[in-house]
């Protein structure tokens, strides 16, 4: 019983053959996996006119994601991209989620702080996982129940070269999308 009752021979079984590529999941923004419905939840508030003004955010998560990020500090890059307070202020903030604003110059940013102390992030049982709601003061609130780039809502091809963009530079993305974009010839 040297495998605890497994079998080895099992290990390669379907490779080449079996793909499960389309169960993958890529994220659209830096975050942790567990806050990508919070950032599309806040960025799709943000844009609604019944928000304009307000910058008291209430943020729900279900059990495990407020387990994970909750009530995690933004005072490292590690814990602020695991902290809903500052990925849901960054979000507002910016109307964006990118790698600057997680670094140690973007973790002083005044505005982001002063909104990530008011969020308040509290747990929501009803929600399904990898979900998230998210309310400004004035009552308008959005909610994501897919993480956009989960296999339940797949990145389209435009936001994989936005993310791309952002990662590797225009011109640099712009060689690296061409290698995708050839076809080859029909015989």
């Amino acid at each position: 019983d040297a495998y605890a009752g497994l079998v080895p021979e099992r290990v390669l079984e379907g490779l080449g053959s079996t793909w499960l590529s389309s169960e993958l999941a890529l994220r659209q923004w830096p975050a942790s996996s567990s806050l990508q419905s919070l950032i599309a939840a806040t960025l799709e508030l943000r844009g609604n006119p019944g928000a304009a003004g307000e910058t008291d955010l209430l943020v729900e998560l279900p059990q495990q994601s407020y387990k994970l990020c909750g009530e995690m500090p933004w005072d490292s890059q590690l814990g602020a991209l695991q902290s809903a307070a500052w990925v849901a202020a960054a979000a507002w903030v910016d109307g964006r989620c990118w790698l600057d604003q997680f670094e140690p110059e973007g973790l002083r940013n005044l505005a982001r702080n002063d909104l990530a102390r008011r969020v308040r992030v509290v747990e929501n049982r009803a929600l399904p996982e990898g979900a998230a709601r998210v309310s400004v003061a004035g009552g308008a609130s959005a909610e994501r129940v897919d993480a956009p780039g989960s296999p339940a809502d797949p990145l389209t091809s435009a936001a994989i070269r936005d993310k791309l963009a952002l990662a590797a530079g225009d011109s640099r993305a712009a060689e690296l999308a061409a290698l995708f974009d050839t076809t080859p010839a029909s015989a």
